[in-house]
């Protein structure tokens, strides 16, 4: 997995090896300053998220989860490895 700081500023990672997922940006959540997850917005992962975890995280739009300062850590590695896998699981599903 490489890290690198996207061109807004936050730390992201991506499986640039395997090509299997969407980039993870780690930051801030501006309105409540709470750490946050984003991912690209014209996935579906936040509707997904949402519909897995309606109330173990806050939500940014459709890019952000905030997860705030104690998260529920099975969902948080879910919605990492949900992410980590988008394109593969993309293309098996399809």
């Amino acid at each position: 997995m490489d890290q690198a700081v996207a061109a807004w500023g936050q730390v992201g990672y991506l499986t640039t090896a395997s090509g299997s997922g969407t980039t993870v940006r780690i930051d801030r959540d501006k309105a409540s300053g709470q750490p946050a997850i984003y991912v690209n917005c014209k996935t579906d992962l936040l509707g997904r998220y949402r519909e897995l975890y309606p109330d173990a995280f806050g939500y940014d739009g459709n890019r952000g989860v905030v997860v705030g300062d104690a998260p529920d850590q099975a969902a948080l590695r879910h919605v990492i490895t949900l992410a980590l896998t988008y394109h593969m699981n993309k293309k098996s599903a399809g």
